[in-house]
């Protein structure tokens, strides 16, 4: 008995030993970021050419067969399955890190999604490294993109982010066999049914508590504050899960019920918008991981694997159904409540399982402190250092001579080949410098666009102060990118069109003169002619004939279309007329600068580039009066 007991304890130090807790941690980090790879290049490969009904088809094929586990394990055992889960996970992370192509990206992101759901019914048998090394992986996933200014690493074509995932996939292949060998009884029907939670848990957190976008959208904060307050709260999320394994049951029902208080409360204050909306965002960060405990935790099992199999892929598609449902119909807020509500329920009464807690969870009881308080430094420590650092860009002043202004449909940052690449935008924008950079289609935080704040990114990297105008929900619309003092005002339309439309208008100052730029972006359905003229009445009004007047953006309409006449008629001029297409693959020319006529062209730049799958429009302008004088 003594001899028995001594193994089982042995065998627990090992399974809680940094080096595993590490291995589980970073395998479930490569997880994540297959989730956004997969999820991402479904839209942009399938979605852009197919009805929703299929987009969802395929996204909801590829986390349901996490159901494949159950064959799998029956056919090898648990523990070659989860070996098969581990490699399966470094290898599509290492594949879909060294590709161009997007078709590769996305068979990546399918294996690693399907990888994912395979080791996740396979963590209740890693006792309690399980739910600490979950914690220890929302963590890390938020400080990697902290560290690349919310882009997540397989989207960040820079060799430190290919170095984070090639330290990852190393640690991980390594991992492997050790980890695998810890894995044999998991949970009954009894106790597995809380691994559900795990779905509207992961949609918390990749929609809020790990959305660096969301929160800068939602709390109305810069990066800075944001970033600072989610590695806080995720910091404290880390140390507050090891409280929570090492807990006596009296402690950890209260551990538990503070958490579950703590975290709809957090987003209470954050959906209220008030003005401590970032410590919402912050306490939701910090109680999320907590709350996750009892759903993985180990208790004891059985030889079966379906309970846990068939509980993961309820609760994955789960995932899929908010999801889909909060971008399809752009961020209705009874989603991420439901998020909330259904992690706190089930965080909190799969607490009430009945099985008795196995041998290594009463061994974590009798350990220090030391690892977790490490831990959370390593995620608090470098995600301070880059928020910290990031300061909000200053303003300036535009060249006494006139003013240059660029207007881009960025595509969200997807390439002509459909490759995510915010460096090739900012090299056109530096290219052809601009006191006024009107942008379209800008995505701030959407999981389905890599879950990256472009318009942060791009400001940052540019060091240009924002302006921001949602339109589709919180996290897509228009922006303007300047350093000059500017006042704005954000419009949406009566007439959305097939997506929700809108316009941010802008009076600026350049040295001496005012000007109004209005950037829009109008619908774009084929048979749209009579909504994209409804939006241009619109603008008209907005206007209401005020000099020194700009209209940009990407119309969706070319000249001869009626809502080009109707500006035209309005006495605005197209400084680009018979110039070539702007949308090159249909062969149109869509993208407009448009002025009044107290404003003369100086110059017209049409540059070529395949970061998006529009062409910029870039013109310098100064008013009639000034251009007499230097013409003299």
């Amino acid at each position: 008995m003594g001899v028995a007991r001594a193994a089982t304890a042995s065998e627990a130090a090992r399974r809680s030993s940094p080096a595993g807790l590490l291995a589980i941690a970073f395998a479930l980090l490569l997880g994540f970021q297959a989730i956004r790879v997969f999820t991402t290049h479904t839209v942009w490969l399938i979605g852009e050419t197919s009805s929703r009904e299929i987009l969802a088809i395929v996204v909801l094929g590829g986390f349901a067969a996490a159901i494949l586990a159950w064959p799998l394990t029956r056919t090898v055992g648990i523990r070659a399955a989860s070996l098969w889960s581990l490699r399966l996970l470094a290898a599509a992370a290492a594949v879909g890190q060294v590709s161009a192509v997007p078709g590769i990206d996305f068979a990546a992101g399918l294996a690693g999604t399907i990888a994912l759901g395979w080791f996740l019914a396979f963590l209740p048998a890693l006792g309690s490294a399980a739910p600490m090394a979950l914690a220890m992986a929302l963590a890390l996933d938020l400080t990697v993109r902290i560290g690349f200014i919310t882009v997540d690493a397989p989207f960040a074509h820079h060799p430190a982010a290919s170095a984070v995932v090639a330290i990852a996939v190393a640690i991980v292949a390594l991992g492997a066999p050790s980890i695998s060998r810890q894995a044999k009884q998991l949970p009954g029907w009894r106790d597995a049914w809380p691994l559900i939670g795990l779905g509207p848990g992961l949609a918390a957190f990749l929609i809020l508590s790990g959305n660096l976008g969301q929160v800068i959208v939602g709390a109305d904060i810069d990066f800075r504050a944001a970033g600072l307050a989610l590695a806080a709260g995720a910091a404290v999320g880390v140390v507050w899960t090891s409280a929570l394994i090492r807990a006596r049951p009296a402690q950890k029902r209260l551990l538990l019920g503070a958490a579950a208080v703590v975290l709809v409360v957090g987003f209470l204050l954050f959906d209220a918008g008030l003005p401590v909306a970032g410590l919402g965002a912050a306490a939701v960060a910090a109680a999320l991981p907590v709350l996750l405990v009892p759903m993985v935790m180990r208790t004891d099992g059985s030889n079966r694997v379906a309970p846990t199999v068939v509980s993961v892929t309820i609760g994955l598609v789960v995932l899929v159904v908010l999801l889909f449902v909060f971008y399809s119909f752009y961020g209705p807020g009874w989603v991420l409540w439901a998020a909330v509500i259904g992690t706190a329920l089930v965080g909190v009464g799969g607490s009430l399982k009945r099985s008795r807690v196995v041998e290594d969870e009463r061994r974590a009881r009798r350990r220090g402190w030391p690892a977790p308080i490490v831990a959370a430094g390593l995620v608090l420590l470098p995600a301070a250092a880059v928020a910290g650092t990031a300061a909000p860009p200053d303003a300036g002043q535009s060249e006494p001579d006139g003013l240059r202004i660029l207007t881009y449909n960025i595509r969200q940052g997807f390439g002509v080949e459909g490759r995510f690449d915010l460096e090739a935008v900012a090299q056109t924008l530096e290219d052809n410098p601009a006191d006024v950079i009107a942008l379209q289609e800008v995505g701030r935080g959407w999981v389905i666009s890599g879950g990256a704040d472009t318009l942060t990114w791009l400001s940052q990297r540019l060091d240009m102060p924002y302006v921001y105008g949602a339109a589709a929900g919180d996290l897509w619309g228009n922006a303007v990118l300047t350093r000059l003092p500017v006042q704005s005002t954000v419009h949406h339309f009566d007439n959305p069109g097939r997506i929700p439309r809108g316009a941010v208008e802008i009076e600026i100052d350049a040295p001496g003169l005012a000007y109004t730029i209005i950037n829009s972006h109008f619908d774009h359905a084929v048979d749209g002619g009579p909504t994209r003229a409804a939006q241009a009445r619109t603008l008209l009004d907005i206007w209401g004939g005020r000099s020194r007047t700009l209209l940009v953006g990407d119309l969706n309409a070319e000249v001869d279309e009626a809502s080009m006449q109707l500006v035209f008629d309005a006495g605005f001029l197209d400084p680009d007329a018979g110039g070539p297409p702007t949308f090159p693959a249909d062969g149109e020319r869509i993208d407009y600068v448009l002025h009044t006529r107290d404003l003369a062209v100086l110059e017209v730049r049409r540059p070529l580039t395949a970061a998006s799958d529009h062409e910029p429009v870039w013109v310098k302008l100064t008013p009639h009066a000034l251009a007499a004088v230097e013409s003299r």
